[in-house]
């Protein structure tokens, strides 16, 4: 059985919140612990998922800050355990004084990329989302967001050129494409184009569509859709931006 753990999801220092958020088996037992509802009728044990508490939490006994927890039963979360998100005023004093108290009610530190491992061995997500997730966090500018942000929505091993007129993705029949929104093919990525996949195309022609952001071709190696007879398709010996 995996542990229960916790760990800050937003950024560290002054803000206008923290979020600190507990995964694992336990995780209602351990929040019970040190969170108490505002209404005194409600109970952390008995929340339902995709709602919410209002209250306080408590450092050995203490009344630390004014804390909204959400609420998120498994299968239905992000790591596919039960998930409760945290949030209380943003700064070091209440942030780590919220971790200090999940870690003495038993939760254990989250180790670096842990929340997101855990959804990739639950089947929350494939590898390639999972890779996707670091590179929208790691993006400094919307280009490499909005590239993640593809990456995400993609099933592993498909690439979507975006042209309206050609394949949405390798093995998608052309007569299917007009049959759903977007023209996307049903069991593959998703048939809406991204707002930067269609600035591109605008200026790439059926010649030359090419799996590129508004800054140029995807910064990430190994998918390359180059040309009318590959366009859509994975070309593993192509790096992304030799076309």
């Amino acid at each position: 059985m995996s542990s229960t753990i916790c760990a800050l999801a937003t950024p560290p220092g002054a803000g206008g919140i923290a979020v600190v958020r507990v995964s694992g088996p336990e995780a209602y037992a351990v929040v019970g612990e040190i969170f108490t509802p505002r209404n005194p009728a409600k109970r952390v044990a008995e929340a339902k998922g995709y709602t919410a508490m209002l209250g306080h939490y408590y450092l050995r006994g203490e009344e630390m800050d004014e804390t909204i927890a959400l609420f998120f039963r498994a299968p239905h979360s992000y790591t596919g355990e039960d998930v409760i998100e945290l949030s209380v005023h943003g700064g070091n004093a209440m942030a780590q004084g919220l971790l200090e108290a999940l870690y003495l009610a038993g939760a254990a530190p989250a180790g670096p990329g842990e929340f997101t491992r855990r959804a990739l061995e639950n089947g929350r997500m494939s590898l390639t989302q999972a890779e996707a997730v670091m590179e929208i966090i790691s993006a400094e500018g919307r280009q490499g967001g909005s590239a993640g942000k593809v990456r995400f929505g993609r099933r592993a091993g498909t690439a979507h050129c975006g042209h309206p007129g050609r394949f949405a993705n390798a093995g998608c029949p052309p007569d299917r494409l007009d049959r759903l929104p977007g023209g996307g093919c049903a069991g593959g990525i998703a048939g809406r184009a991204d707002r930067h996949t269609e600035r591109a195309e605008e200026h790439a022609g059926p010649a030359d569509c090419r799996v590129r952001g508004r800054g140029g071709f995807a910064p990430r190696g190994g998918l390359c859709a180059a040309g009318p007879p590959q366009c859509g398709q994975k070309h593993p010996a192509e790096p992304a931006g030799r076309v």
